[in-house]
């Protein structure tokens, strides 16, 4: 284990009103990299994307898109972070955390990509070939102010817990995942917290919710 302007016409307003609605990301970027780049060798699927775009929403909001490469298919999702966070302390360590949830968004056909990168990446049974529309994670910071990504870099701890509360469902569907960003560095990094998650957090991102949807087409 570790711890580890928009320019408006009348078509881009269209299009930024109902950004929400999923839109089909056609063609790679060519700046874009291979996100499994720098990749660990000891047996960790950590997945560094580009930070293709940060906005803050009028209510604070902070939406942000992260993309990339996998074997030449470009692999993206958005997730959007809360405008307020609860401040807390990590232990007698000192250390000050704040606490929310962060929701991860389909991004059309790159985001399926993405799924189904995982899925082959993490070698399992479990194989899922189409992301969630959007799926919400309890979220606690490690380092940096999420609510002020301009402030430094900011690590956050993601957590995916199932609506069922018995020994079966936890086992299944609980999981644990880091998501750091980066805005100087422009990178956001999808990092493993420990392998026994790989299922959970393919689940919780496919949307998966009963044992029976394990059998994807």
């Amino acid at each position: 284990m570790r711890l580890r302007l928009i320019t408006l016409s009348f078509m881009g307003l269209l299009s930024w009103l109902f950004g929400s609605c999923s839109p089909k990301i056609s063609a790679p970027a060519p700046n874009l990299s291979e996100v499994t780049t720098g990749m660990e060798a000891n047996g960790f699927v950590d997945l560094d994307f580009s930070l293709a775009s940060h906005e803050r929403l009028a209510d604070g909001t902070q939406v942000c898109v992260a993309r990339g490469l996998h074997k030449g298919a470009e692999v993206a999702f958005r997730f959007r972070l809360p405008p307020k966070w609860k401040q807390g302390s990590f232990g007698d360590t000192g250390i000050t955390t704040y606490q929310s949830a962060v929701t991860f968004e389909r991004l059309g056909a790159a985001s399926d990509h993405f799924v189904v990168a995982l899925g082959d990446l993490y070698g399992g049974i479990l194989r899922p070939t189409r992301m969630t529309p959007s799926v919400t994670f309890t979220a606690i910071s490690l380092g940096g102010v999420p609510a002020q990504l301009e402030k430094g870099a900011t690590k956050i701890k993601l957590f995916f817990e199932p609506t069922e509360d018995s020994e079966e469902a936890s086992e299944l569907f609980y999981a644990e995942h880091y998501l750091n960003i980066d805005l100087t560095s422009r990178r956001v990094e999808f990092h493993e917290k420990d392998e026994g998650y790989r299922a959970a957090v393919l689940r919780a991102l496919a949307g998966i919710t009963r044992h029976e949807e394990d059998e994807t087409p």
